[in-house]
């Protein structure tokens, strides 16, 4: 499920109970913008991909490797 922008968090909190009440135990999310808001819920776990737009922006505009990105480097 992808959700491009987040007001409210309506539409994931919904989709984060079907999953539960279907015996998941644990969401797991990711973000593009660091988010500093706390999650309330030990059964949602945001992993943080906010670094990775600004470091391919960084490539390109230096004339790097976006490639790099999946090997590990920068």
């Amino acid at each position: 499920m992808i959700i491009d922008v987040i007001d409210t968090g309506g539409t994931l909190v919904r989709a984060a109970q079907a999953l539960t009440d279907r015996s998941a135990t644990q969401v797991i999310i990711t973000d593009t913008l660091p988010n500093p808001a706390s999650i309330p819920s030990s059964r949602l776990v945001v992993l943080s991909n906010a670094a990775l737009p600004v470091r391919a922006i960084s490539e390109l505009f230096l004339e790097g490797s976006v490639t790099s990105l999946s090997e590990g480097e920068s």
